[in-house]
């Protein structure tokens, strides 16, 4: 008997056309990208806490951007790859510059675009500034600035007629904010070439905190990368991301409710309700050669609340190995003894709670507190309250030994 694929992946973006919901945000990602189309460059960035789907909101910018012929790079940032500016630069040049021969051998480009390509320099070194300054004395950021600028602006030139947009996307971006100035470089240099009516729109995603950290709500940054926070699914997105993916293995959901109990164990975290959904069709589907009895039509499963109880233990599990595990066995000695706190008074609380509870000094736990948030196990809420990422979550806390 063969057993049919599982829809579901966990490990995996979403494939642009299996994409749901966050309607607004992408509503507002096609006025920017048409306004940057327009010649008034629009950048952003895609901010959320572990498993948000960033990244699949991001592939399917990345599909919307191509159907209008835009020029395309999608990478991540690297930390130990990507560690300073000059870096930084070149990462994105290289990018740029496979990206535009891929698509000039492909026929994309029109044949002319190739020889300008062969004899344009994606190389970005001091060197090239034609300025000697002793190492010592040097500040060469405002010299790579320009350089960074100008190199962009001759790609754009050479280009322009040929595709209506480049867009730059930036994963993982969260590694800009280690490196001093990243941002505001990165800002000043499309903002400048923007002026020009430059195609360029820059999209960051990640845990970027810049938005937090700064004194103002309009502030430059702001400002120019436009944030754009993905937030859980509702239960009408997760009652379609479902009803989609089973759909294609002919699973039947026999009662209404097991969507709403889908969403309330999975509290809308859409990497924790396509993990339940990957347990349900990795036990189900080899079951299309039962008898009848298993069935709720002529070769379709039937799922029921009843069924999704029986797995109960096996998403638990399933949780644990591939997420849950990962989180704490990743954490400091004192960063599992703040998780551990933290669940055992409920799994929300006060700093000034959370001091108490654990027992640190502010100096230790604070850092401490950050790490956590930064790596998604603990989410800061308002007035300075903070919270397990999720009540499953919590429960395995509970569960596990010191």
């Amino acid at each position: 008997m063969e057993v049919k694929a599982n829809p579901f992946n966990p490990t995996l973006p979403a494939r642009p056309e299996d994409f749901v919901g966050r309607a607004e945000q992408i509503m507002h990602y096609e006025s920017r990208l048409n306004s940057t189309i327009a010649h008034s460059p629009m950048s952003m960035a895609v901010v959320g806490n572990r498993g948000m789907g960033k990244t699949s909101f991001l592939a399917k910018c990345e599909c919307i951007a191509e159907e209008q012929n835009c020029v395309v790079i999608r990478f991540s940032a690297i930390e130990g790859e990507m560690n300073d500016l000059t870096s930084m630069c070149n990462i994105i040049l290289a990018e740029l510059k496979g990206e535009l021969i891929k698509r000039s051998k492909l026929g994309r480009l029109k044949a002319d675009v190739g020889k300008f390509l062969e004899n344009f320099s994606f190389s970005m070194t001091y060197e090239r500034i034609g300025i000697e300054i002793r190492k010592e004395e040097r500040n060469l950021t405002p010299w790579l600035q320009r350089e960074f600028r100008e190199t962009l602006l001759s790609l754009w030139s050479g280009i322009e007629n040929k595709t209506p947009a480049i867009i730059i996307m930036v994963d993982e971006a969260e590694v800009l904010e280690k490196i001093p100035g990243a941002l505001m470089f990165l800002r000043e240099v499309f903002s400048r070439l923007g002026e020009k009516k430059c195609g360029y729109q820059l999209v960051l995603s990640g845990k970027l905190s810049f938005q937090d950290k700064m004194s103002e709500r309009f502030s430059p940054l702001t400002r120019f990368f436009h944030p754009e926070e993905l937030e859980r699914l509702t239960l009408e997105e997760t009652r379609h991301l479902l009803h989609q993916e089973f759909k294609k293995v002919d699973i039947d959901i026999e009662e209404d409710r097991v969507y709403s109990e889908v969403f309330h164990l999975s509290e809308g975290h859409p990497y924790v309700v396509t993990s339940i959904g990957f347990v349900i069709c990795d036990n189900l589907l080899p079951l299309f050669g039962l008898p009848e009895k298993y069935k709720s039509s002529a070769n379709r499963i039937k799922l029921d609340l009843k069924t999704l109880e029986i797995f109960s233990d096996q998403i638990n599990a399933y949780l644990t190995s591939e997420f849950f595990g990962r989180l704490y066995n990743g954490a400091s000695p004192l960063e599992k003894h703040i998780l551990k706190k933290l669940a055992e008074i409920g799994g929300i609380a006060t700093f000034i709670e959370i001091e108490n509870a654990t027992k640190k000094k502010r100096g230790s736990l604070s850092p401490a507190l950050a790490a956590l948030v930064e790596n998604g196990a603990v989410e800061k809420q308002s007035r300075g309250r903070y919270a397990l990422f999720h009540n499953l979550f919590k429960n395995y806390l509970l569960n596990i030994g010191d």
